[in-house]
């Protein structure tokens, strides 16, 4: 939304919408919320609106009270709690195998499947996995039994602290008092001329 201020324009941000396939993620004021999702109704079919609490990719979500703030804001939290709990550990190999025996293709598939699911629990909540879960898809192509263990224990610890939610406060929008953050990425080349990308 817009507010005339003299010769320039007062931006206030209402609302934020992101779209993936065919599910809308929103949040913002009463007022945009409701403006928006009546739009949306008129012009597309949804089979389900959720509010305030609902899954979506695996993340559980919601807006809540963070009690350990001093303020008691309100912000939205993420979880996968009931993700990690799905995460099963692969069945150990039988007592004659030394831990550097290769492992079978059907034991290759399982720790590939299975570090690919870690890895989309550690891309989210749980950054204190990545390091592990990358060091076990390096070492897939050389898969040993000694990687099944080592899957094991990753899933153990995920299970251990399933728990463990991120909480997101609200930050001012104000230009003067917004950061923004160019990664250092080769696609972001045109921003400012490519510094953007050299400097990331």
């Amino acid at each position: 939304g817009s507010q005339a201020c003299g010769d320039k324009a007062t931006l206030k941000l209402v609302g934020v919408v992101g779209i993936h396939m065919d599910n809308a993620l929103a949040t913002g004021t009463s007022g945009f919320l409701v403006t928006y999702f009546s739009y949306l109704s008129a012009n597309f079919v949804y089979g389900q609106i959720d509010w305030n609490e609902f899954t979506i990719m695996g993340l559980e979500c919601g807006r809540k009270v963070d009690v350990s703030d001093p303020l008691q804001r309100r912000g939205v939290t993420t979880t996968q709690s009931k993700y990690a709990k799905s995460l099963t550990r692969l069945k150990p190999p039988a007592a004659h195998h030394s831990l550097e025996d290769p492992a079978t293709h059907a034991e290759y598939e399982d720790l590939r499947s299975g570090y690919q699911k870690v890895a989309w629990l550690a891309r989210n909540t749980r950054p204190e996995l990545l390091t592990r879960v990358q060091r076990g898809l390096q070492d897939l192509n050389v898969a040993t039994k000694e990687l099944i263990y080592a899957y094991n224990r990753l899933v153990v610890d995920a299970l251990k602290d399933h728990h463990i939610a991120l909480f997101y406060h609200p930050i001012s929008m104000v230009p003067n008092e917004t950061l923004l953050l160019l990664p250092g990425d080769g696609s972001l080349g045109n921003a400012d001329d490519g510094t953007g990308s050299m400097e990331g």
